[in-house]
């Protein structure tokens, strides 16, 4: 399996926000080589998906975002806003899991 199937797999699994709280780390550790990787695969499922006004950035904007979306559902999105980091370690995790 390759970086771009986790990540493709992950949008789909958790939801491209969490992808932007990985790509906010990796900007953090001025790692845009992943940055890249991740946009791309982003970029590629807000095309196909007519994604038109979601955040480009992890920060309150896509916060709110999410729980309007999730409030749209019958939901609060709390639970999901929270449980980022988490989900976020858990791709992390696979990412590690190729170099071993």
């Amino acid at each position: 399996m390759t970086k771009e199937k986790i990540y493709s797999q992950a949008i789909w699994k958790y939801g491209f926000i969490t992808l932007l709280y990985i790509i906010n780390e990796h900007e953090k550790n001025e790692n845009f080589e992943e940055c890249a990787i991740i946009f791309n695969i982003i970029s590629k499922h807000a095309e196909r998906f007519e994604m038109v006004g979601c955040p480009q950035f992890y920060n309150d904007e896509a916060f709110d975002w999410l729980r309007t979306e999730f409030w749209r559902l019958g939901h609060s999105g709390d639970v999901a806003v929270n449980n980022i980091p988490s989900y976020a370690q858990d791709i992390k995790d696979e990412i590690n899991s190729l170099n071993k």
